[in-house]
């Protein structure tokens, strides 16, 4: 049986993504350039990890994006570090980023409809990225 977002779930996973996650992604963009790891730190994959706090909604999401726009969603990892890539680090940036693209998207009705929700594509998209980085 999969697992069908409902409003609820829907609402707190992106309400996560602009409030709880994004305090967590405060690391400096400039720590990731001293750390000298054997496998380098992506901080792509570290701001995704702490925007999704429910992993399991984001997956839902992202299954159903890449069921019904397999085109759309097969950019969007590339979507999503043009989006974030110049705020690494800095967690209020990346709200306002999203927040803004989320806002353009709908202007310009670049959305998509997933379970009956009509979702801003950056949203589609960065759900899809996360399911790259979430273990679920």
């Amino acid at each position: 049986m999969s697992h069908r977002p409902t409003r609820r779930t829907v609402l707190k996973a992106f309400a996560a993504i602009v409030v709880q996650g994004i305090g967590w992604a405060a690391v400096p963009a400039s720590a990731y350039a001293r750390v000298r790891a054997p496998f380098p730190v992506d901080p792509l994959k570290h701001t995704l990890q702490t925007l999704f706090p429910d992993g399991v909604t984001a997956s839902a999401m992202a299954h159903r994006y890449r069921e019904h726009y397999p085109t759309m969603a097969a950019n969007a990892l590339p979507n999503v570090r043009r989006l974030l890539a110049p705020y690494y680090g800095e967690p209020k940036l990346i709200a306002r980023a999203i927040k803004q693209q989320r806002s353009t998207d709908f202007a310009q009705g670049d959305s998509v409809i997933i379970n009956g929700w009509v979702v801003a594509r950056c949203e589609a998209d960065l759900c899809t990225a996360a399911l790259l980085f979430l273990d679920v």
